[in-house]
């Protein structure tokens, strides 16, 4: 599952990595990103709840789940909601939420995390729109030493463009400054699955060069897991934000290591 600002089509190199090592894989795309329709505007609740409902409704059987960025946060709601349904959790890039939203009160990563009170601004869509390139940017700006693939960011941008599309996308930021004022008692019920120990058997990988979410925000990563639960976390030197783009045979290590260890 993705992150921003991504679609799951910029996993294809990863997923037939999986598929030669005798995985199989489904790549979905987040709700309101093609080619599932805009979201509908004012936007429904966005929080984890939903996020996690979204990945058990692609998920109808066990499996295992790998997720970057919002991908990553809806592992580990669904893994709080139904423990049962995941056989592992592969996090990139994020750590637990509970964990990181206390690490937002750290000032490195408050910095980092600036372009969250940017992307609630009135129009935010419409002046990235504006600027051709931004993808490419942003990728930059969150993993300096990694030189994408020839057309990947502009492939992302251009699956962005259309119409309510970039809109949607930015309300998964929007939702965590304002459904709590619009949707109190779903926001609340939301957020607290995300304070709930996970027994998952969990493996999160973080970028030593990660501009975006840095290591001083996976601080205390351990206890937001039960004492008996199989967990790891590597921190990849050199590595920045979009691990599954630029460390991919590092994913499928990672991976093949949750699954012989389960």
């Amino acid at each position: 599952m993705h992150g921003f600002p991504d679609q799951a089509a910029s996993y294809f190199p990863l997923a037939r990595r999986l598929v030669a090592a005798g995985w199989r894989v489904v790549l979905p795309a987040l709700r309101g990103y093609p080619p599932s329709p805009p979201l509908a505007s004012p936007f429904p609740p966005l929080g984890p709840e939903g996020l996690a409902a979204d990945l058990l409704e692609w998920a109808d059987r066990p499996a295992w789940v790998v997720g970057h960025d919002w991908g990553a946060l809806a592992g580990y709601a669904a893994a709080a909601k139904a423990p049962e349904r995941l056989l592992g959790l592969l996090a990139l890039a994020l750590p637990p939420p509970r964990v990181f939203l206390r690490g937002l009160g750290r000032a490195g990563q408050a910095w980092q995390s600036r372009y969250m009170l940017g992307f609630q601004l009135p129009g935010s869509a419409a002046r990235l729109r504006r600027s051709p390139g931004w993808v490419r940017r942003l990728w930059r700006r969150w993993s300096p030493t990694w030189e994408p693939s020839p057309g990947l960011p502009e492939s992302v941008e251009a699956a962005l463009a259309p119409p309510g599309v970039l809109e949607g996308a930015l309300g998964y930021y929007r939702a965590l400054l304002q459904d709590p004022a619009r949707h109190p008692r779903a926001f609340a019920r939301s957020w607290a699955l995300c304070g709930e120990p996970l027994r998952v058997p969990t493996r999160i990988v973080a970028g030593e060069e990660d501009r975006c979410i840095g290591p001083q925000a996976f601080c205390g990563w351990e206890a937001a897991f039960l004492p008996a639960a199989r967990v790891r976390l590597s921190s990849l030197p050199g590595v920045g934000h979009f691990l599954g783009l630029e460390a991919p045979a590092v994913v499928v290590a990672a991976l093949e290591d949750l699954r012989a260890e389960g």
